[in-house]
């Protein structure tokens, strides 16, 4: 891949992490806690980019740290659990 395309593709990259990050920071701000949801599947798009286009596995460490977000989310929903959303 030559030089111009690589650093069209890191711009187009970074454009999107910076729209991204902006999203979520638009929909914490607007109350919605399942923000941090959205950044989980971020992370499992990453990880399923990797695998499938660039030929990554991913390792046990991977997998477990991949676990352990899924519980900080698990617990970040059940502890607002019936709360109202702040206006």
């Amino acid at each position: 891949m030559n030089l111009p395309a690589v650093l069209g593709l890191f711009a187009v990259t970074a454009l999107a992490e910076i729209v991204g990050c902006w999203l979520d920071w638009l929909w914490a701000r607007h109350g919605a806690y399942l923000c941090r949801l959205w950044r989980r599947l971020r992370l499992d798009g990453t990880r399923l980019w990797l695998w499938a286009v660039d030929g990554i596995r991913p390792d046990r460490y991977d997998l477990l740290g991949g676990a352990l977000m899924l519980c900080g989310v698990a617990v970040i929903l059940i502890g607002h659990w019936g709360e109202a959303t702040p206006a």
